[in-house]
């Protein structure tokens, strides 16, 4: 495709070569120059359609310092902003501070930022970012339908505990660094002061936290979509314990759609704009029911 697009090549060149310097290094800014100029040919090709870019760490980040560059037209739809997002690398950026700019730049050149949290929003206009606004994250319909099926059978007089008769489910991945550094800090706590609940820890990557759980907590680790159905049927509520800055959690509107009682621990400030009855920011484990 670039062979057959020399003048996509020549025009994506020195924007390549500035990213590269400015941001992403040598081998950052090779890769701006093959998926720009790829781009480019494209968007020509295509006459130049309206873009909507999701903003992440790696390829979508480089991809929208590349549009950010050329002056195209596009919508940024960051799922968190990642700068401030702990623990977080972006390997083809060499420090924090270079990740910062990086992503600023995508915010301040795009037609429109659209956030998934008024929090997030609100730190971009503080940044000077004019054209931002709070899109509410909402599942698909194919979920919602899953949701309002669970919230269904969670109303039901029959239903079946299969993993204890009364538990608290604290779900996430672990993968993620602010969900794992949450996790780890919520373990400490229920470790030092909570005994008069059971709490069930489940999500990708959660069995390394096994040698952390104290004696009222199960770690099951990974589960298949059956038995986190199950997890969220019978649950007696979903307890979060999230660092403040570090995105909107999908899982705590969807805990709500479900009819999941949701008791959020910690300061995380993006709960407390969620409008809904089954939402509860509290200060401490004994604010559980």
């Amino acid at each position: 495709m670039l062979l057959r697009s020399p003048l996509s090549v020549l025009r994506v060149l020195p924007v390549a070569i500035w990213l590269g310097w400015r941001f992403f290094g040598l081998r950052g800014g090779a890769a701006a120059l093959v998926f720009g100029g790829w781009l480019h040919a494209e968007l020509r090709r295509r006459d130049w359609p309206e873009i909507g870019l999701e903003i992440a760490p790696g390829r979508s980040m480089l991809v929208g310092n590349v549009l950010a560059s050329l002056d195209i037209h596009f919508t940024a739809y960051p799922h968190n902003l990642e700068f401030m997002v702990r623990g977080q690398k972006q390997h083809m950026l060499s420090s924090h501070q270079t990740a910062f700019a990086a992503e600023m730049h995508v915010y301040r050149k795009a037609h429109m930022v659209r956030t998934i949290s008024s929090f997030d929003a609100l730190v971009l206009q503080s940044l000077g970012v004019d054209s931002v606004d709070a899109l509410p994250y909402q599942p698909p319909n194919s979920d919602v339908a899953e949701l309002a099926l669970i919230r269904e059978q969670r109303g039901s007089q029959q239903r079946q505990k299969p993993y204890a008769d009364s538990f608290i489910l604290i779900l996430g991945s672990a993968g993620n660094p602010p969900t794992r550094e949450g996790f780890e800090r919520l373990l400490e706590i229920i470790a030092d002061h909570e005994v008069s609940h059971h709490y069930i820890v489940a999500g990708f990557g959660t069995e390394i936290l096994m040698t952390l759980a104290p004696q009222n907590v199960d770690v099951l680790g990974e589960v298949n979509d059956g038995d986190l159905r199950r997890l969220m049927v019978t649950c007696d509520a979903l307890l979060v314990y999230q660092p403040p800055t570090s995105g909107m959690l999908t899982r705590i509107v969807e805990a709500a759609l479900a009819g999941i009682p949701t008791y959020v621990l910690g300061g995380y400030l993006q709960a407390k704009e969620l409008q809904n009855e089954e939402i509860h920011s509290i200060r401490s484990l004994d604010e559980l029911p």
